[in-house]
């Protein structure tokens, strides 16, 4: 896993792409850990245009579910999330969870 501490909370991110690039910037240039809610009709979508922003390398969770009987954890790469998503169809209301900006200035 990565660490938790601190992060930020995002909510829903906006739905037009347009607007959410400026969020997504924002996650990618982020110290901290980034935590928002995507519905799974958007979900692939969105992380889609992660990978226009965050390098494909990135650590991503989406937890799927929680705190109900089907509760489940999808971690990986950014890439490896979405190559997940790309064969498996997303059910349920997700909470993605992106790593922070490691890399040195």
């Amino acid at each position: 896993g990565f660490d938790g501490q601190p992060f930020t909370y995002y909510g829903f991110l906006p739905r037009k792409a347009s607007q959410q690039r400026p969020f997504l910037e924002e996650i990618n240039a982020s110290r901290a850990t980034s935590i928002f809610y995507e519905a799974p009709h958007r979900l692939l979508k969105t992380l889609e245009q992660m990978l226009e922003v965050l390098p494909g390398g990135r650590q991503v969770v989406c937890a799927r579910e929680l705190t109900k009987i089907h509760e489940e954890f999808i971690r990986g790469s950014l890439e490896e999330v979405i190559q997940h998503f790309k064969e498996v169809d997303p059910r349920g209301e997700f909470v993605v969870l992106v790593s922070p900006n490691t890399e040195e200035k």
